[in-house]
């Protein structure tokens, strides 16, 4: 086997490239005969083609409030971002009755215009959105990436807060997907306007009306099981709580599906948290009780967005994951591991990929008692091959 560091050998890893500084954008684009309009953000010294995310704000917000969650903090060399104008202040992405707006072409020319300014790879395009934007974005993928689906583009992933997916939509036959779509979703168990169980009320700016909305976790699981080919039960990790809300203190669970090729299905599951985007400095998520500070989304959203194949030489061996063993995990200090062979090497990275630690003659327990509480992920390289997994540090 090469000796390269592990981080350069998985296939899989989902971990944010270097972080880089960037430059605000600004634009407008024809759709439906009407003139539309975005703020974005693109890097500095990009490294093209580059992944294009495309973020959707709630009713009555506007572009420029979607990027105060801070998004484009997380952006690496190979990233941009966009977040659309929706057509008038209160307007519902993609609800518009009887609005000459078609908010799912709109997407559509949005793509094409900004192909047409910048350099961007067509095959990796995520979306993402709050409240009415991540119900929104439920129904884009599901448009987009339709085995009947005649749209020029396809979605590679896509990231939900706060957003509901009605039940009725909850089949093959109302959202019949191609191939897998990770997502990752965050949902409040206390959130007033998405019920966290099911079932919600809609204001479109003059009236108020009930919609039948599926519960948060059933949805969840119809894109794990349904859609990205899940067999295993999820595992459930209740993260640290790192910070005691002033307003409503929450804590947070991670349901996650496992699922194979890097089409992972995640529930951050908020304990009495509200509607909102977690860890944001947008005025409407500050304004009530109930905003976790103890995850930051826009960065959870951004690592999972680069988890993609990585081209990997044919004589690197990726492990079985029942050949490695760690634990306790959660970990306070003490790690132990436990490996089919020979271990080589631990190697510790920070869910923004710095490397926190090397050891290149390790034993069977390592310690981890100054690292702060968090994610982390660790590398093993045995004899036999590498593998990543993810542990949570208490």
């Amino acid at each position: 086997m090469k000796n390269l560091s592990i981080f350069t050998l998985l296939i899989s890893i989902s971990l944010c490239s270097t972080l880089s500084a960037q430059q605000s954008i600004s634009g407008s684009f024809s759709s439906n005969g009407n003139t539309r309009a975005y703020l974005g953000a693109i890097p500095d010294n990009p490294e093209p083609p580059m992944r294009l995310v495309i973020l959707f704000c709630g009713v009555g917000e506007t572009a420029e409030q979607m990027a105060e969650r801070h998004f484009n903090d997380y952006l690496g060399n190979n990233t941009m971002v966009v977040y659309p104008e929706p057509w008038f202040w209160l307007s519902s992405f993609g609800y518009e009755i009887g609005s000459e707006q078609d908010d799912f072409q709109m997407v559509e020319d949005l793509i094409g215009h900004i192909n047409s300014n910048y350099s961007i790879d067509l095959n990796d395009i995520c979306i993402g959105g709050l409240s009415n934007g991540g119900s929104f974005t439920y129904n884009l993928v599901c448009e987009y990436n339709s085995t009947t689906s005649t749209r020029p583009y396809r979605f590679k992933a896509f990231a939900v807060v706060a957003g509901a997916m009605l039940a009725s939509d909850l089949n093959v036959d109302s959202c019949n997907i191609a191939k897998e779509v990770p997502l990752i979703a965050f949902h409040g168990t206390a959130d007033p306007a998405a019920f966290y169980e099911g079932n919600s009320f809609y204001y479109n700016g003059q009236d108020t009306f009930w919609v039948y909305d599926a519960p948060t976790e059933d949805v969840v699981e119809f894109w794990a099981r349904t859609i990205n080919g899940c067999d295993a039960n999820p595992s459930v990790t209740p993260l640290p709580d790192l910070v005691i809300e002033p307003q409503e203190p929450s804590t947070v669970e991670l349901i996650e599906y496992d699922c194979d090729n890097c089409s992972n299905t995640q529930l951050y599951k908020i304990n009495n948290g509200w509607h909102t985007w977690p860890t944001s400095d947008a005025v409407n998520d500050n304004l009530y009780g109930g905003h976790n500070q103890d995850i930051i989304a826009s960065q959870l959203i951004a690592e999972f967005f680069e988890c993609t194949p990585a081209v990997v030489s044919t004589t690197d061996v990726h492990l079985d994951p029942g050949s490695v063993s760690v634990y306790p995990n959660p970990v306070v200090d003490e790690l132990s591991i436990q490996v089919d062979g020979d271990l080589k090497r631990v190697e510790i990275y920070s869910p923004t990929g710095k490397k926190v630690l090397s050891n290149g003659a390790p034993g069977s327990t390592i310690s981890l008692g100054h690292l702060p509480s968090g994610i982390y992920f660790l590398g093993v390289e045995t004899d036999a091959g590498t593998i990543m997994k993810k542990i949570i540090k208490n």
